[in-house]
């Protein structure tokens, strides 16, 4: 039985084994304690994300993703307060018509989204951040998460 059906969706097979290994994983984890826990399942997933980023600079091209690395984090600091500022209208076209509503729709799903999951996400990090510098702080919420979309998004191209 393959993972992959003719027309590229995934099999039932490879569904019932992906939610049997999250769900597995899941129950180890609340069996063994929120803390010992979260704590083995964090070690694995970094364990795996390391893993993948060498696989990315070994077994793909690793100095073109490093340089375009570089390049895509110049171009977005460049670029990232220009790109906040547009704002698309609707010239009678169907682009324009599909650029502005997705502009709308996208805005009204992203505020419900941080209204939402905003008090969620601050008490959290509040919670890891206690005890930490403003230097911390800003290095392991703002920095640090970028790096590795950062890095996989140069790699993978």
């Amino acid at each position: 039985m393959g993972f992959k059906l003719a027309d590229g969706t995934s099999s039932v097979f490879a569904i019932v084994i992906s939610l049997v290994l999250l769900v597995g994983a899941s129950t180890l984890s609340a069996l063994s304690g929120v803390g010992k826990g979260i704590k083995w399942l964090s070690n694995i997933n970094l364990a795996l994300s390391f893993g993948l980023l060498a696989l990315f600079l070994f077994a793909g091209s690793g100095l073109f993703g490093l340089d375009l690395l570089v390049r895509g984090i110049g171009n977005y600091v460049v670029e990232v307060i220009p790109a906040t500022l547009v704002h698309f209208r609707t010239d009678g076209s169907a682009m324009g018509e599909a650029l502005s509503h997705w502009q709308l729709n996208w805005t009204i799903f992203y505020w419900a989204w941080w209204i939402a999951f905003a008090p969620f996400v601050g008490m959290f990090v509040a919670c890891i951040s206690r005890g930490r510098t403003i230097r911390e702080y800003v290095l392991g919420v703002i920095i640090v998460p970028s790096l590795p979309f950062q890095l996989c998004s140069g790699l993978l191209v």
